[in-house]
C-alpha cells in the first residue's frame, strides 16, 4: 500500500479521540472504549464496501468484568459514542481516517485520489492536491503553478527545501494499477489497454512492476507467459476486467517513453513529440503549445461537402507547421520548467537540436488530405483547360467580350 509516513509536514495531527479517554469515577460503572482509538483505523481502507460494520473486542483486565463490543458504522456515516459514565453523545466526522493529507490545504487525500508529491533531499514526502494550485483535474504542473501556490499559502511555502520550489521537484499521480491498486507516478513504466474499455470510459492501467518488470531493463511488451502470471498473482481483478485484456497481449499498449520537461506520457500512438540526444541517451519532449484539436480536425476530413476542406497541397503542408518549432518555445519552457532547461546544455535549446516524431494515425490523416488536396488541384487544372479550349472555338469569355465591346466603341468614336 502506498503511504505518505514520511510526509514534510509542520502540523502534528491531531487526537480527535482525547476527550473519549475520560475514565469514569466509579470502577463498577462499565467501560467502552472508542473504535477510533485503535490505530488500524486511521487508514484508507473505511472507503470499501465491505467496512459496513466491525466489531470490536475489548479484554477487559480487571476481574468481574466482561466483554463488551463497540459497532462502527462506513465511512459515509458520522460515528456517535456516548461517553463513559455520562449520557453526551459525540459525533465525529472521520476526517482522520485520511492516512494522507494535503501539505497545504490539510485535506486528506483518498486511497486512489489524484495528486502530486514531492521527495526531498533526507528523503520526505510531501503530498499536495491539484486544488492547492487551483486547477481542475490533475494536469502536469509548471513553475507557475507553485508561483499561485506561493501566493495562497506563503508559510508553508516558504518551508519548503529548495528542491521543491520548481515543478521538476514534484511528480503527478494520476494513475493506480488496476490489479495491484499501486499508484501510477510520471515516469514509472506502464501498460494501458488500447481501447477504453474501462466502465467509467477510461483505460485499464497496468503497472510494470506489479508483474516483476522492476528495472527498467526488465520493462518489455506483454506475452501470454506474463499474462497467466498476471491471472495467478490477481486472480479477482483479472477476473472482473475483460476477457479480452487477459488473453491477448496485442490489447495492451506499452509506455516507456516521458517528457524530459513535464513528465507526462508520452503515447507514441496518438502524440506528436519530438526527440533529441542528450550524452548518447534519447530525451524526449511532448508538443505542448499543439493545438486541442484531432488529427481529422486539423486536416478537415469531416467536411464531407468538401466547402472548407483544404484544396491545394501547400495548404495540407502548412497545417503540419503548427509543429514546428521556434525560438519562441524554448524561451516558453525557460520560464515554465526551469530545472530541466538548467540540465540540458545551451545546444539542446534550439529547434535544430529536436527532430520532430508524427504519430502513425497523424500520418495517415496526412495523407488522405494531400489525396484530396491533389484531386482538388486535378480537377481545377481540367477546368481551366477546358475553358481555354472553349475560347478557342469561338465562344468568348466575358472578359474577351468586354475588351471586344471597348474596342468597338473606341473605333465608333474615332
Amino acid at each position: 500500500s502506498y503511504e505518505s509516513d514520511g510526509s514534510y509536514d509542520s502540523n502534528d495531527d491531531r487526537d480527535l479521540d482525547s476527550r473519549d479517554k475520560k475514565s469514569s469515577s466509579t470502577s463498577n460503572k462499565k467501560q467502552v472504549k472508542s473504535p477510533l482509538s485503535d490505530e488500524s483505523f486511521l487508514s484508507d481502507d473505511l472507503n470499501s464496501k465491505d467496512s459496513n460494520q466491525f466489531n470490536f473486542n475489548d479484554n477487559l483486565k480487571k476481574s468481574g468484568s466482561k466483554e463488551k463490543e463497540a459497532s462502527f458504522e462506513s465511512a459515509t456515516n458520522s460515528v456517535q459514542q456516548t461517553a463513559s459514565g455520562t449520557g453526551i453523545t459525540f459525533t465525529k466526522p472521520l476526517a482522520s481516517s485520511f492516512a494522507k493529507r494535503c501539505y497545504f490545504t490539510k485535506a486528506g487525500i483518498g486511497k486512489n485520489a489524484q495528486h502530486y508529491e514531492g521527495v526531498t533531499l533526507t528523503g520526505n514526502t510531501v503530498l499536495m492536491l491539484a486544488s492547492a494550485m487551483k486547477l481542475k483535474g490533475c494536469p502536469t504542473i509548471c513553475d507557475e503553478d507553485l508561483r499561485r501556490v506561493e501566493k495562497t499559502y506563503p508559510n508553508q511555502f516558504s518551508r519548503l527545501p529548495d528542491e521543491l520550489l520548481l515543478s521538476s521537484g514534484w511528480r503527478r499521480v494520476s494513475k493506480y494499477c488496476h490489479f495491484s491498486g499501486k499508484p501510477i507516478a510520471d515516469g514509472v513504466p506502464f501498460f494501458h489497454s488500447r481501447d477504453r474499455c474501462h466502465p467509467t470510459g477510461g483505460y485499464y492501467f497496468l503497472l510494470a512492476a506489479s508483474i516483476g518488470m522492476e528495472r527498467p531493463s526488465d520493462v518489455e511488451p506483454l506475452t501470454l507467459d506474463m499474462l497467466i502470471l498476471l491471472q495467478t498473482d490477481y486472480p479477482t481483478q483479472c477476473d472482473s476486467c475483460p476477457k479480452k485484456l487477459v488473453d491477448d497481449p496485442t490489447q495492451w499498449t506499452l509506455v516507456t517513453r516521458f517528457c524530459f520537461f513535464s513528465g507526462g506520457p508520452i503515447n507514441s500512438d496518438e502524440d506528436v513529440y519530438y526527440t533529441a540526444d542528450f550524452d548518447g541517451n534519447p530525451i524526449y519532449m511532448l508538443a505542448f503549445l499543439s493545438p486541442n484539436m484531432t488529427p481529422e480536425e486539423l486536416y478537415r476530413l469531416n467536411d464531407i461537402t468538401g466547402e472548407n476542406a483544404l484544396k491545394s497541397v501547400a495548404a495540407v503542408e502548412e497545417v503540419e507547421s503548427v509543429y514546428n518549432l521556434t525560438e519562441r518555445d524554448f524561451d516558453d519552457l525557460k520560464m515554465y520548467h526551469l530545472g530541466p532547461c538548467r540540465a540540458l546544455p545551451n545546444f539542446l535549446l534550439t529547434p535544430d537540436a529536436w527532430l520532430k516524431l508524427l504519430p502513425k494515425y497523424f500520418m495517415e490523416c496526412r495523407e488522405n488530405a494531400l489525396a484530396r488536396a491533389f484531386e482538388y488541384e486535378v480537377h481545377a487544372q481540367e477546368a481551366i483547360a477546358k475553358a481555354g479550349k472553349t475560347v478557342g472555338k469561338g465562344f468568348h469569355s466575358p472578359h474577351s467580350s468586354n475588351l471586344q465591346q471597348q474596342h468597338s466603341e473606341q473605333s465608333h468614336a474615332s
